[in-house]
């Protein structure tokens, strides 16, 4: 898996977003410039449902 760069503030227990919305983050991150990866996919490599993909995407939108 290559190495990727996040911003600080998604790391800050502050944050907003749920461990799920985090590790979907951190997955996506880590396909760089690939193709976008299918929902099973993402959900297989951040270890969440396909469910919960749908909602951290939705999380991740609304906090920008």
């Amino acid at each position: 898996m290559p190495t990727v760069s996040i911003p600080i503030d998604v790391c800050r227990s502050g944050s907003r977003l749920t461990p799920a919305a985090k590790a979907v983050l951190l997955a996506l991150l880590s396909y760089g410039n690939a193709p976008t990866p299918s929902v099973a996919r993402v959900a297989e490599d951040a270890g969440v449902s396909r469910r919960n993909i749908y909602r951290a995407l939705a999380l991740l939108r609304k906090e920008g």
